[in-house]
């Protein structure tokens, strides 16, 4: 399990579908101060929710130096960017971005599973997460459920 102080990991992730543009977290990131915050699936109410904290709290967040809002979820470019588009988060700090091969969940440890997902073919899903980034270095690292990984979680950990 990743930890305060640590690298973020090399993982590719996927901005937009058919075909993707593959972003490489690192990379992506660099020297920026980021949040990352990850659910369990697009669409999902529990995943809304989370989002629905970023989107309100954009002002406290830039005010403390956050820069961008990375929203990860094991899905495909095509769902996590429809996604983006209900959620209605044009022009504000959040990022979508998927985890197709759920290589970030991987390095991350946050991998979970679930029978009734397995029965439907969906064999590994993240347990909510955010993550505090300063130029690629892990600052906060916070595992839970919705209230835990919500904006003011993030805020009063920072």
């Amino acid at each position: 399990k990743i930890q305060p102080g640590d690298k973020l990991p090399m993982v590719t992730l996927h901005w937009g579908f058919n075909p993707p543009t593959f972003v490489d977290l690192p990379i992506y990131c660099n020297t920026k101060n980021v949040l990352i915050v990850g659910v369990r699936g697009a669409f999902m109410q529990e995943s809304n929710d989370i989002v629905a904290t970023y989107l309100q709290n954009t002002e406290a967040l830039t005010s403390m130096g956050v820069e961008e809002v990375i929203i990860t979820t094991v899905n495909d470019g095509g769902v996590t960017g429809v996604w983006n588009q209900k959620m209605e988060t044009q022009g504000s700090l959040l990022t979508f971005l998927a985890d197709p091969h759920a290589e970030l969940m991987d390095a991350l440890g946050t991998k979970t599973f679930d029978a009734q997902w397995e029965q439907r073919g969906i064999l590994g899903r993240s347990q909510p997460f955010v993550m505090y980034v300063e130029g690629c270095i892990v600052k906060h690292f916070e595992i839970g459920n919705a209230d835990a990984t919500s904006a003011m979680k993030a805020i009063e950990s920072m």
